[in-house]
């Protein structure tokens, strides 16, 4: 699935290999990302928000996105702690709107923000804007295929079980 966007994935939820603070600043510093996007679980939701501070020090003006399952109850939480936007459900139905308009308005990209059904942020004024839409798949087939190509598989192969685990 191709919408014109050059993405990098970095996962540190695999069999294998973990991207110390450094490492990932260091991949940002190389790959100059506009956006950067989180699956925040209540398992990894603590050392996102201590990264996402490093992050943020570095990278001032990096939008920073948080999605995953935990975001369904917990999206003030993440924009208490630097996260910028929350999608609060499905990402799938979200995600290409959300950067045709982060593209569009880029240093101003607060600016309607509101028009992005599934959302949660924190707006100008410092309020809360908190997501009343859900945009739900109704049809899993219309959910396009994962490129694996984005992924080092070898990150997710147990060698002491010989077999791939990949969570998405």
């Amino acid at each position: 699935y191709n919408a014109g966007h050059n993405v990098k994935i970095i996962d540190n939820n695999t069999a294998k290999k973990f991207y110390t603070d450094k490492e990932i600043i260091k991949i940002i510093k190389l790959f100059k990302p506009d956006v950067l996007a989180y699956s925040i679980t209540l398992y990894n939701s603590y050392a996102t928000y201590q990264q996402v501070r490093k992050i943020k020090e570095s990278f001032p003006k990096i939008i920073i996105i948080g999605g995953g399952i935990h975001m369904k109850y917990c999206f003030k939480e993440a924009l208490e702690n630097e996260i910028d936007i929350v999608i609060n459900i499905e990402g799938e139905k979200v995600i290409l709107p959300l950067l045709k308009h982060l593209e569009k308005y880029k240093k101003e990209y607060k600016k309607n923000l509101e028009s992005i059904k599934g959302i949660s942020f924190i707006k100008e004024n410092k309020e809360f804007y908190f997501a009343k839409e859900f945009p739900m798949i109704k049809n899993l087939d219309d959910v396009p295929i994962v490129n694996y190509e984005l992924f080092n598989i070898q990150d997710f192969i147990n060698k002491y079980y010989n077999n791939i685990i990949i969570p998405l």
